[in-house]
């Protein structure tokens, strides 16, 4: 339990700081994320924090959700990912051969 403890610890920080930058460049613009003033980089990190903390309180549960996300992020990293990117990297030939079918012209070329 330390061992998880100074994991969560350490690893915090490092999670909060992806997430602000996310906020602050949806909120402000990509060129303000980084330099934005001090009192709004506490404000964004202290809202991250409450958030995370009133999802944590309110919540008994989340292992529907993790099952989703696992269930959806690994279905995508196994069929559609290795796919889209062989359509990618080969986009000249499968578009000859979909041309050579009658399907140049289909939705189905969307790298091409």
């Amino acid at each position: 339990r330390v061992m998880l403890a100074l994991t969560m610890f350490f690893t915090y920080p490092m999670e909060s700081f992806v997430a602000r930058h996310c906020v602050v460049s949806l909120k402000w613009g990509e060129g303000v994320a980084n330099d934005i003033p001090r009192n709004k980089r506490i404000g964004v990190t202290v809202a991250l924090y409450l958030v995370a903390l009133f999802i944590a309180l309110v919540f008994q549960d989340l292992g529907i959700v993790l099952e989703l996300t696992g269930a959806v992020s690994g279905s995508f990293l196994s069929y559609i990912l290795p796919s889209s990117l062989y359509m990618c990297v080969h986009s000249k030939e499968l578009l000859s051969i979909l041309q050579q079918i009658g399907l140049g012209s289909s939705p189905f070329c969307f790298c091409c």
